[in-house]
């Protein structure tokens, strides 16, 4: 009983069984999934860092437009602990100007203007000296204005900014 081998295959080749297709490809399966669940992970890390350093960006700039905005003040016409109304100078003209967080809204205003948003936390305090006791209302005898915020990033993460100005000015 010889059966007829078909033409350019010899009685010694060997192939793959259908079995062992099968236990290659659901191996393969696997680590394509675990393969796509670690990508989705470093994924999701690089969202999470991005939003958290433009968080940080804009407190920084926010930050450093408040206290250039700060040391130009001539004058305070009030100061309490979550606002602040003051005239500054620039470029030889009298301007007025105010830094405030409306009611428990998350925008930190710069006059009308928004200076950032993501706001959980707003202060200000008043102090005579450096090292002098904080006050929570503007006096006549203060020199320092020190302003704290914090911004909430991806994920609920703070971002505590303080920035402590002596007007030039006053």
């Amino acid at each position: 009983m010889n059966q007829a081998m078909p033409r350019g295959f010899s009685k010694d080749a060997r192939g793959f069984t259908l079995l062992e297709v099968i236990v290659v490809l659901v191996l393969l399966g696997i680590l394509a999934v675990i393969a796509g669940m670690g990508i989705g992970r470093v994924l999701e890390g690089y969202i999470f860092a991005r939003k958290n350093s433009e968080i940080l960006q804009k407190g920084q700039i926010a930050a450093t437009r408040i206290e250039r905005e700060l040391t130009n003040i001539t004058q305070v016409t009030t100061g309490s602990e979550t606002s602040l109304t003051y005239t500054l100078r620039r470029d030889g003209i009298n301007y007025p100007g105010s830094l405030s967080r409306p009611g428990q809204g998350t925008n930190l205003l710069l006059g009308p203007d928004v200076l950032t948003d993501n706001v959980t936390t707003f202060s200000l305090s008043y102090k005579d000296t450096y090292n002098g006791v904080a006050s929570s209302t503007w006096q006549g005898t203060s020199k320092i204005i020190e302003v704290a915020f914090t911004l909430s990033g991806a994920g609920g993460n703070p971002a505590a900014f303080i920035i402590v100005v002596t007007p030039r000015n006053i």
